[in-house]
């Protein structure tokens, strides 16, 4: 994931860092920050064929024993975009943005499959609890 992300950047002026896990985080400064997103989502549909046999893309998903050995059906993966730009004068810690950016992504993953959901929120929400 990291290699897709890079390869969408301008990393001469955008930022990509890894939260942990399967979380990402990329800091645009480019005008074209939207279509950057779009190319990631293209990216990494394109890409995440290498990983599955053509039985598992025709059934849309795989088939295999969860942690507690159980036979469990799992969909392919997909990626989900939340897209946040925070108010310097409305975020006053690292928090707030962060709390910004985990009500973004949890918007893009309720989308299912491949998506981008842009908030329009500026800062954090007192009525928002995740």
């Amino acid at each position: 994931m990291g290699e897709i992300l890079s390869g969408s950047a301008a990393l001469a002026v955008d930022l990509v860092g890894h939260v942990g896990g399967d979380d990402f985080v990329l800091l645009f400064r480019s005008n074209d920050w939207l279509e950057r997103c779009e190319q990631i989502l293209h990216e990494f549909d394109r890409q995440k064929n290498r990983f599955y046999p053509k039985s598992a893309l025709n059934d849309g998903g795989i088939w295999c024993e969860d942690r507690q050995g159980n036979p469990q059906f799992f969909p392919l993966l997909t990626i989900a975009v939340g897209v946040v730009n925070p108010c310097a004068d409305r975020c006053h810690s690292h928090r707030e943005v962060a709390q910004l950016a985990t009500y973004a992504k949890h918007e893009a993953k309720l989308k299912g499959g491949n998506h981008i959901f842009v908030s329009r929120r500026r800062g954090p929400s007192l009525n928002y609890v995740h």
